[in-house]
């Protein structure tokens, strides 16, 4: 019912003031349209009485029957039988220089509160454009002023006594002849022009009644032109207020990156990212402001409907709990990075964690896809990517070698080779990936290298050999090795300082066979377009001691020989070692070898030592050791065999 009201108090503001003007009394089928809609407005009026209300100040919706008829009776009751009543039926009862009928229409326009309440719901309801709506309320509200001040005009024209001196006869001296479309046409170019402030000259006003009336016409259309303008002005800055405010952030952003003598590749930066968020913003991708504004159960079935199954397809995140799940993606949101732009910075601990969706990211420390492929054992892909150009870069090969020598992967230290690699190669320290195996102890890396053409006798930047580190720690195996092995002749090689060597801003400490903690002051730094950075070595450290450190080594595999392990200066490591005695023998007869990566290679190296095959590994008090990694530096260690 509503909607039948609401477009039937449409026809209202067209029909009342045209009778005020155009018709002295009742026409077909005008009338016949006004009762028509007057008895819509009577059911209105019957109906109302038993609609329940907002109580504005409670709050409450009162259904009550008389509280109901008592707030209609009390307010708008009155008007609106003024507006339905049809007068058209006692107008023969007034005089006829009374013009009755037109002026009880003119009542009628009452109802056009039922058309503004409409405009106002619209504005307010999402599925329309509150644009476009309120562009129609102003444009309707324009054309009625328009068709009341043509209808005003002609009625004062048409009542004059003299018509040749009205506006109307300027066009045509016998206009009330004319056709009554003829005379509504001539009032509305005169009332348009007028409004529109463009008025040729060729109607104007005539005698002083017309004149009088369209001063304060003139004077209302100021007003309303003012309101209007102002309307659309609004609405127009605020369909561009997003762009403009883009805008001034990016000239903002210049001058600051501009003004600070920002680099060139940090404002390039600056300015995509900006970019993006704008992009994102108009396409609906980022909405974190409205979700944040949202109550945090909302929130969580949110993230849950986005997240959940991205982080369940994780291969991190397999075997964990879906509880635990749940309160991980309530904390995720979606960023969006444009291209080159730096996601974590260097040397610093990451505090969040980023699941990569789409796109691709680049390791600033220079760890190639390839290299990942390599270390992660993945041979398909590593062997993918050298099919599609992927290589090895010459500058990184001796760092990846070091790595590698520090997994204990000979099979990466051969994929290496393999993708034309070259493992003898030193860093900008000097140190070459042959050093690093001696400092671990691994016999068959060493041996490997030592087939690859790596020189033994090749001093790092303190001056220490491989030869030289392993007589200083001891290593019979490795000193046996270098004695038996046939000098080959040494490859020339690239002088530190060249664009794959950087210059070295302080040499590492020599290798020790005592394992110290690291001063602050010996961090080896690499000096790196002019300025000095910390060598990969000790990014490498920090990634490790972080909490996705700890998490990628648990979930790699990665245990065991780390922690039988010591690290002097800027990132060698070096092997534990443990006094070995017998059981039989007492305190006597006590031997110190390198503590193995496993019991069974424990037991072997005493029964290679001690000539015979213990079966447990007890302290010195007694107590049974059954892990690896419970065995520290120094300790002493029993070994015994079953009775």
């Amino acid at each position: 019912m509503l909607f039948v009201i609401t477009h039937v108090a449409a026809y209202v503001p067209w029909a009342s003031p045209f009778e005020f003007g155009f018709l002295q009394r009742p026409r077909a089928p005008l009338s016949i349209l006004d009762n028509i809609v007057n008895g819509f407005f009577a059911i209105d009026i019957i109906l109302t009485f038993f609609v329940a209300f907002l109580d504005k100040v409670t709050y409450l919706l009162i259904d009550d029957p008389k509280r109901i008829a008592w707030r209609y009776v009390s307010t708008w009751f009155a008007f609106d039988v003024i507006s339905t009543f049809p007068y058209e039926s006692f107008g023969s009862l007034l005089h006829s220089s009374i013009q009755g009928y037109g002026i009880f229409s003119m009542l009628r326009l009452w109802r056009l509160r039922r058309v503004s309440n409409c405009f106002a719901r619209l504005e307010k309801d999402r599925r329309y454009s509150y644009f476009w709506v309120r562009s129609t309320k102003l444009l309707l509200c324009t054309l009625f002023v328009i068709h009341c001040g043509a209808c005003f005009l002609y009625s004062i024209a048409s009542h004059y006594p003299d018509p040749s001196k009205t506006f109307m006869a300027l066009t045509d001296e016998n206009w009330k002849q004319s056709p009554l479309a003829v005379q509504y046409n001539t009032a509305m170019y005169w009332s348009i022009t007028t409004f529109s402030t463009t008025g040729y000259g060729d109607i104007h006003g005539v005698n002083s009644k017309e004149m009088t009336f369209i001063l304060f016409y003139m004077v209302f259309n100021l007003g309303l032109s003012a309101y209007i303008i102002g309307n659309m002005t609004n609405l127009v800055v605020h369909v561009t207020s997003r762009t403009r405010k883009f805008r001034d952030t990016i000239q903002a952003a210049s001058g600051f990156g501009q003004r600070n003598n920002l680099p060139v590749r940090l404002q390039d930066q600056m300015v995509a990212h900006l970019c993006l968020r704008y992009r994102t913003d108009s396409e609906g991708l980022q909405q974190q402001e409205i979700i944040d504004s949202l109550p945090k159960a909302i929130r969580s079935s949110i993230s849950h409907y986005l997240f959940y199954e991205v982080v369940d397809n994780i291969y991190l995140f397999h075997g964990i709990s879906n509880d635990l799940l749940f309160q991980l993606v309530t904390e995720m949101k979606a960023e969006y990075f444009p291209p080159k732009e730096d996601v974590i910075l260097q040397n610093e601990a990451p505090t969040d964690f980023y699941i990569l969706v789409t796109g691709a990211v680049v390791n600033s420390e220079g760890n190639v896809p390839l290299w990942e492929a390599i270390i992660g054992g993945h041979s398909e892909i590593a062997k993918l990517l050298a099919e599609n150009g992927a290589k090895l870069s010459l500058d990184s090969v001796s760092y990846y070698s070091c790595l590698a020598v520090e997994k204990h992967s000979l099979e990466a230290l051969k994929d290496i080779i393999k993708y034309g690699g070259d493992i003898t190669l030193p860093d900008g320290t000097g140190t070459t990936a042959l050093h690093r195996a001696v400092s671990e102890g691994h016999v068959e890396i060493v041996k490997f290298l030592l087939d690859k053409g790596a020189d033994l006798d090749m001093p790092d930047s303190y001056g220490w050999t491989p030869r030289g580190l392993a007589e200083h720690q001891g290593h019979e195996d490795i000193k046996t090795l270098f004695h038996n092995h046939r000098p080959v002749e040494k490859k020339p090689q690239r002088i530190p300082g060249t664009p794959e060597f950087p210059v070295t801003g302080k040499p590492l400490m020599k290798h020790s066979s005592e394992p110290t903690l690291p001063h602050s002051g010996e961090v080896p730094l690499v000096q790196e377009g002019g300025q000095l950075v910390v060598s990969q070595r000790r990014k490498l450290s920090n990634f490790r001691n972080s909490l996705f450190g700890f998490m990628s080594a648990a979930n790699t595999g990665d245990d065991g020989g780390e922690t039988t392990r010591s690290s002097v200066g800027g990132g060698a490591f070096y092997p534990s070692r443990v006094t070995i005695r017998s059981s039989e023998n007492g305190e006597l007869g006590g031997k110190v070898v390198i503590l193995p990566n496993s019991m069974e290679e424990l037991l072997k190296v005493g029964e290679e030592k001690m000539g015979f095959l213990p079966t447990k590994v007890l302290t010195r008090e007694g107590a049974e050791i059954d892990d690896i990694t419970l065995i520290r530096d120094g300790d002493c260690l029993i070994l015994a065999r079953d009775p």
